[in-house]
């Protein structure tokens, strides 16, 4: 489905009847809103098996909240990220998996601290024997 599909499919509801025109106009707006969500999914289909972030995202989403719902986020990840760089003019840095998994490790580890912090305890490494 091309870019300009839903504004064809906005095209073909026809002018607004008299009286009508607010609900001519819910009715454009439905359609539009039908067709992007048909068709936010399939930008990320081909991420799955990925070596990049978008990849790596994925993977870690399809794990937690299913396959279908992963798609639409890595979907709409990148849509915002495409938005982004068309309007602000932005270039694209591709960060690699090795990367993002580093980020991630750091996300979790920092989580993990502040939940045993809560708790009362520390995370001690266990190759080193020093609190973390």
């Amino acid at each position: 489905m091309g870019v300009r599909e839903p504004f064809r499919r906005l095209a073909h509801t026809g002018p607004p009847q008299p009286g009508h025109g607010r609900e001519a106009a819910q009715l454009a707006h439905a359609a539009l809103r039908q067709s992007r969500r048909q068709d936010l999914p399939h930008g990320g289909d081909g991420l799955w098996r990925s070596d990049h972030a978008f990849g790596a995202f994925y993977r870690r989403l399809a794990a937690r909240i299913g396959k279908a719902k992963a798609i639409t986020a890595t979907a709409r990840k990148l849509a915002v990220l495409a938005y982004r760089m068309l309007r602000y003019h932005m270039p694209y840095r591709e960060m690699p998996t090795a990367d993002y998994d580093k980020l991630q490790r750091s996300r979790i580890l920092r989580g993990l601290r502040k939940r045993a912090a809560s708790l009362g305890f520390e995370l001690v490494d266990t190759s080193t024997g020093l609190v973390m």
